[in-house]
């Protein structure tokens, strides 16, 4: 199924009032009928309370209301014919903000890639740290515990007697 792009969209990709898209589309060209798509709008009774409310009109015939969709692949026929009734200047000026819009985009996806192997480069030395620091904190571990040992041995052989024995002999 191929993507579909309502008025406002296609209105905000082409920089054109929805008014003369929607008047475009209604016509139903035999060109852009096959990527056309007529969908019927349903309102619900809460639209038509909220109508009433606000000063809207109640309708006593209900109008039919559709809502036009276009297909991506019918995007560049449909900016064809709209071209004929768009000033150049008009034309010109939305191909000039689209291209700058377009660079732009392109400076700021550079600027990110170099963001990002900055971020990748710091990243790879705080890994290395991070490893560096590990082994110094396993040698320490290792250190402490060897001291702990060591003095637990000697605070044992103080209180016990160390390995001579302090008896008296009966030479005496």
């Amino acid at each position: 199924m191929p993507q579909r792009l309502s008025v406002p969209d296609i209105a905000g990709i082409i920089g054109v009032d929805e008014d003369i898209i929607t008047n475009a589309l209604a016509r139903e060209d035999e060109d852009i009928k096959p990527y056309l798509f007529v969908e019927p709008v349903i309102t619900s009774q809460g639209d038509e309370l909220l109508e009433t409310l606000f000063g809207g009109e109640k309708r006593e015939t209900e109008d039919h209301q559709t809502a036009f969709m276009l297909s991506v692949d019918g995007l560049s026929v449909l900016i064809t014919k709209l071209a004929f009734n768009i000033p150049t200047s008009d034309l010109i000026e939305n191909l000039a903000c689209q291209v700058l819009h377009l660079t732009v985009l392109q400076e700021d996806i550079a600027e990110l890639k170099r963001e990002k192997e900055e971020l990748q480069t710091q990243n790879e030395e705080l890994e290395q740290r991070i490893k560096q620091v590990q082994t110094e904190l396993m040698s320490l571990k290792a250190s402490v515990t060897e001291t702990a040992e060591t003095k637990s041995r000697g605070w044992f052989r103080g209180v016990f007697g160390g390995g001579k024995s302090q008896v008296p002999s009966g030479k005496d």
